[in-house]
């Protein structure tokens, strides 16, 4: 993929030939990963005059390469974070503190490929493996990033033998500043088949010993719990920053003790981090005398909101594109996304999705009510949006997504898009076959929140949305008049839907 404007961010970037020996308890390098961690052959550049540069902080992306959509005002995307990186004046250092995806199916590894595939075109200049990446396991993750690439990073990943799986830490220079950057995930997260998750007050010792005497700032990308990040900044005073993701909230840039600066980016890449860092004094020749370090010092740092104010990048919303068509192409079952429908445990084996032409012959007042309501089309909306053989969109605008006899892929759109019947009442097939059998034991005003929750309708609330498909006991001729429901039904035809109704009472889920 073609890298775009914003690499023109002026680092030298120059590997460390020699590598870390851990002690028993840590990562120990093999040769093969020592010429991993050194990219080959060492190399070294003059240091330039001090000046004031920008590092911005991604992290916990969780696999949303653009935000669903359902809402307006949603924050995060790729493209909206190349915009904003593109638009810095100064020298920059783009990191990511990990998290790229939600979870290890089959669909995070897709979704994985494209946004670390943006990330390359944001010259990112270290992606720490957090908790996500881990969760993938040793054999997709050589392959992976093998194929991407990446200036990957980790201080305390490593495989069931103690190699590294990535450079243990990355040197650069950015502003005339002499960076090195470490890794940790949490031990308290699950590490994937093949890896061993080094618990990171162990991990850090060796690398900051070695690498704090050579640099200007010693930083940390790290993904785990505040209460984690604060006692790793307590125990290691060499730390400049620690720049971290594993919070539901962002973290405001704020300093530690007095000297180790603290912030987080929160979850869905809906925030960055972004802080100055400007040299303090000056050294004339260029760099400060032999064996000592310039000194620099963090600017008034903030958290930067990813909202719809900021433009689209063109090169990354064509790379949305892409996704969209590989998504298409994949067809994945559903089984392999993560996005099932949860089903009461305790329905019986033989309940089933029979789609919502089933409950018409009975229920044919209310369908007709859902016919002309916004549910009826819920994927044809996607298909507006390209996002129709998305998973994470599909199982709220379809029936019954991956449950027995529910949607699978767009092969059943005729018969399962759209939020039907039993998106709310539940799978039907047992009372279709017999009424008196009720759908579910659960309030169908209960399976709105599912998908209505408030990342994606925070407007939502059950007494304004209910009139807009009012039906069954609750049904209100003022409202069925309404346009909401695209007019009313005459009166026989009403009598026989509320006698209708009765009689199969036992067998419907519904708000009383």
């Amino acid at each position: 993929m073609r890298p775009f404007a914003v690499r023109g961010s002026h680092l030298t970037i120059f590997f460390l030939a020699a590598v870390l020996a851990a002690g028993s308890s840590g990562c120990v390098p093999s040769d093969e990963s020592s010429k991993r961690q050194s990219g080959g052959t060492s190399t070294t550049a003059a240091q330039g005059q001090p000046r004031t540069f920008r590092i911005v902080v991604s992290g916990d992306t969780r696999g949303f390469i653009v935000p669903c959509g359902c809402a307006s005002k949603q924050l995060g995307g790729l493209p909206r974070r190349a915009t904003f990186l593109g638009s810095l004046s100064e020298d920059r250092l783009y990191v990511d503190a990990g998290g790229s995806a939600a979870r290890a199916f089959e669909y995070d590894r897709l979704k994985v490929e494209f946004i670390w595939r943006g990330m390359e075109s944001m010259s990112v200049a270290a992606l720490n493996l957090g908790a996500s990446e881990v969760a993938f396991g040793k054999e997709f993750l050589d392959t992976a990033i093998a194929k991407a690439d990446l200036p990957f990073v980790s201080s305390n990943v490593c495989d069931e033998n103690g190699v590294p799986l990535v450079p243990t830490f990355r040197r650069l220079e950015v502003g005339g500043a002499r960076v090195a950057l470490l890794g940790v995930c949490s031990a308290s997260y699950a590490g994937g088949e093949g890896l061993r998750l080094i618990e990171p007050k162990e991990a850090l010792r060796e690398p900051i010993e070695q690498l704090r005497p050579g640099v200007d700032l010693l930083i940390l990308l790290a993904q785990a719990p505040e209460a984690e990040l604060r006692v790793l900044a307590e125990t290691y005073p060499e730390l400049d920053a620690v720049l971290a993701t594993g919070q539901s909230q962002p973290i405001s840039p704020r300093l530690l003790h007095e000297r180790t600066l603290l912030a987080g980016v929160g979850i869905k890449g809906k925030f960055l981090a972004s802080v100055p860092w400007h040299p303090e004094g000056g050294h004339p020749e260029g760099g400060p005398p032999e064996g000592e370090r310039h000194r620099w010092v963090p600017g008034e740092g903030r958290i930067v909101e990813v909202a719809d104010s900021i433009p689209e990048h063109a090169e990354l919303t064509a790379l949305v594109g892409e996704y969209q068509v590989a998504l298409r192409n994949a067809s994945l079952p559903p089984e392999k996304t993560g996005e099932v429908v949860t089903l009461l445990a305790s329905l019986p084996g033989d309940y089933r999705y029979a789609g919502s032409e089933s409950c018409l012959t009975c229920h044919e007042l209310e369908g007709d009510i859902w016919k002309k309501s916004p549910h009826a089309h819920g994927l044809e909306t996607l298909d507006e949006k390209g996002f129709e053989a998305d998973p994470y969109c599909v199982r709220c605008h379809t029936t019954g997504y991956g449950g027995p006899g529910g949607y699978r892929t767009l092969t059943e759109r005729r018969t399962r898009g759209g939020v039907g019947c039993e998106s709310c009442h539940g799978p039907s097939q047992a009372h279709m076959r017999s009424p008196e059998t009720r759908s579910t034991s659960a309030r169908a005003s209960e399976a709105c929140i599912t998908c209505h929750d408030p990342e994606n309708s925070p407007e939502f609330s059950f007494d304004v949305y209910w009139p807009k498909i009012v039906h069954g006991k609750r049904r209100k001729p003022e409202v069925l008049n309404s346009a909401a429901v695209g007019g009313s039904p005459d009166p026989p035809t009403q009598r026989a839907a509320d006698e209708n109704h009765q009689r199969s009472n036992a067998g419907i889920s519904k708000d009383e």
